[in-house]
Parts: structure tokens; C-alpha cells; sequence
């Protein structure tokens, strides 16, 4: 899944909302390019259910190297991905 930085904050939040472990903290989106985009891929473990455990590559602010952060998203929004960018 890519998203931008917009995209990938609703995500995060509306599974932080539902009670998901894993995710981006303040600091963390403090780093993260505003206008960036951002991989996600599911991770082959972890997952349970309503819930996918992700492996996110992020765009940090002022280089190219991206930030690897493990990141749980709503199944629901992992399968309307390509509704969603």
C-alpha cells in the first residue's frame, strides 16, 4: 500500500482509535516529511483479527533514507487500500 503523509496519519490514528498495538508515536510523526509518501506491506506475522500488522517504510523530513517502523492498521483499511490513495 502507498499513501502520502495525510493518508498514512488517518490510518494510523482511526487503528490507534480501535485499540492497535503497534504504531507511530508524536515524535515519530515530528520526523516524517509532510509531503512524503510511504510503503506499507504487510508483515508475515503478528497480524490477528480486524487487524494487519504492517511493515511501513516512512519519508523522513531531509534525507532519502526511509525509517522502517512495524505499524498496525484496521484489515478494513488494508483491503479498501486502493480506495483509500
Amino acid at each position: 500500500m502507498n499513501v502520502n503523509t495525510k493518508q498514512f496519519k488517518r490510518i494510523c490514528k482511526r487503528a490507534e482509535k480501535w485499540g492497535a498495538t503497534q504504531g507511530p508515536n508524536e515524535a515519530f510523526w515530528k520526523l516524517i516529511d509532510p509531503m512524503g509518501f510511504h510503503v506499507l506491506k504487510a508483515a508475515p506475522h503478528g497480524s490477528s483479527v480486524g487487524v494487519v500488522r504492517t511493515i511501513a517504510l516512512c519519508k523522513v523530513k531531509g534525507t532519502k533514507q526511509p525509517e522502517m517502523l512495524i505499524v498496525d492498521v484496521l484489515a478494513k483499511d488494508w483491503d479498501d487500500s486502493y480506495s483509500v490513495v
